[in-house]
């Protein structure tokens, strides 16, 4: 549903830069992998590092990976999609800040 509405309203400038059917694919794609694989590493990490720590400091040892792992993600997506989108040092802090 997430991807539908995504991929139907075009959202984050996918509206101009793809047609309706590689818009919804996209978005399918993105949508379905950050939150498989953002998941599988959160659960990675915690059965890893997290195991008897308090669940604030689990929940932090999840975060950080699969927010990375879901931004590497979306990258190559877009590189897909778009091609390469050269980024600035804003963009990269932005990034980087999320």
């Amino acid at each position: 549903m997430v991807a539908l509405v995504l991929g139907l309203s075009g959202s984050f400038g996918t509206y101009t830069q793809l047609s309706p059917l590689p818009r919804l694919v996209y978005w399918a794609a993105v949508v379905g992998l950050t939150y498989t694989l953002g998941y599988l590493v959160a659960i990675w990490c915690d059965a890893a590092v997290g195991v008897g720590r308090p669940l604030w400091q689990r929940v932090g040892l999840m975060a950080l990976p699969a927010g990375l792992t879901a931004t590497t993600v979306v990258s190559l997506c877009n590189r897909v999609a778009v091609g390469p989108v050269p980024l600035t040092l804003v963009d990269t802090l932005v990034l980087l800040g999320e």
